[in-house]
């Protein structure tokens, strides 16, 4: 048998290379693990705010389709909802509400049905009752009238009960009822008028007054002034008025026609005529004159009456002057107009106002002292 030698084998290594060095020292490559640990925690960051918007989003978004869904459905579970679907939201809510309404119609139906059935059941009953009373009382005047025909027993005295009646009251009768009413039925307006009228007057031209006595009546009247020219105007156009004028203190507009169609006559063709006619002044401005003359009083006779002018009143002024004014026909306006006209001072005028103003109160009080006496 053959016998193994071993050999020994020489074997080659490589020589071991050196180590290459780094590029980075030891402080670089600490800063760069630093620098990715913050980059790792800023994407980190980045990522969960983003997952955080996208749920509120998504929950915002599923409150907002939640609350879409009308109240009465959110109740409902996927069932009942696709039972009664309707082909959307607005479509199942109708749906309901048409079988919720057609279920109360066949409620009400029963209900009435079931009352008309309970009416004639009491109906029944009622009518049943009336034939059973009818019958018993058939019976009981069937046996009264056998029995009627037998001999009455006589009761005793004692035995006799006596019985009061009593009248009946008469129920009292309403006064719609019967009687005839306090109140007019035939409404029928006839006024009586009285026999002489209820206010007086001025007396007219060739006019007399008498009281019931007979005794004339003396009324206070203005006399016409002989250098005026203005008041003699106004004389004769109230000489011209109708006898069923009235004093009313208003223009009487056929005297004011009358009077403007004389006017007009008197008036040469070569002077303009006016396109407006001018209103009698309100203040008359004269020299002094004695009171007695302006102021007159005439006693009513048979021939001669009182003018139709009411009573005048004056102020004399500072400068010899005296202003005549009716005090129950004037205006403010006009008289500032009328005095910047007659030329009269601020003083002046403020004393003329005052004067007038009493003038004025005067007249209306006497004028609804009359009305007085006369109401």
């Amino acid at each position: 048998m053959a016998t193994k030698v071993q050999r020994a084998v020489a074997m080659s290594t490589p020589p071991r290379s050196a180590k290459p060095r780094s590029v980075y020292s030891e402080q670089e490559k600490r800063s760069l693990l630093e620098n990715y640990d913050l980059e790792v925690e800023d994407k980190t960051r980045a990522f969960n705010s983003a997952l955080a918007a996208t749920l509120s989003s998504f929950m915002l978004r599923q409150e907002a389709e939640i609350l879409k869904i009308p109240r009465d459905l959110r109740s409902m579970t996927l069932g009942q909802l696709e039972a009664q679907w309707g082909g959307s939201w607005a479509g199942t809510v109708q749906r309901i509400a048409r079988e919720k309404m057609e279920e109360r119609e066949r409620e009400e139906a029963a209900q009435r049905e079931k009352a008309r059935l309970e009416e004639e059941a009491k109906g029944k009953r009622k009518r049943a009752e009336d034939e059973a009373s009818a019958s018993s009382r058939t019976s009981k005047n069937a046996r009264k009238d056998a029995s009627g025909s037998n001999a009455k027993i006589p009761l005793s005295a004692s035995k006799r009960r006596l019985t009061s009646k009593t009248p009946r009251s008469k129920p009292i009768a309403s006064g719609s009822s019967s009687g005839p009413s306090g109140l007019p039925q035939n409404h029928i307006f006839n006024p009586l008028l009285p026999t002489t009228p209820g206010f007086a007057r001025r007396p007219r031209r060739n006019e007399s007054f008498f009281s019931a006595n007979g005794s004339p009546i003396v009324i206070l009247g203005s006399a016409e002034s002989p250098s005026s020219d203005a008041l003699a105007n106004e004389a004769a156009s109230d000489d011209r008025i109708t006898d069923d004028s009235d004093d009313d203190d208003l223009p009487d507009p056929e005297a004011m026609e009358t009077k403007l169609l004389a006017q007009r006559a008197t008036t040469p063709p070569d002077s303009k005529p006016s396109r407006r006619p001018k209103r009698a002044p309100s203040l008359f401005f004269r020299q002094s004159i004695a009171p007695n003359d302006l102021v007159a009083r005439d006693t009513v006779g048979e021939d001669d009456g009182p003018p139709l002018e009411p009573e005048l009143a004056s102020i004399p002024l500072s400068d010899g002057r005296t202003v005549t004014f009716n005090p129950l026909d004037l205006s403010p306006g006009r008289i500032d107009a009328e005095m910047e006209q007659g030329g009269l001072g601020e003083n002046e005028k403020v004393r003329v106002k005052s004067k007038v103003k009493d003038a004025v109160f005067q007249a209306l009080t006497a004028k609804m002292e009359k009305w007085k006496v006369l109401g």
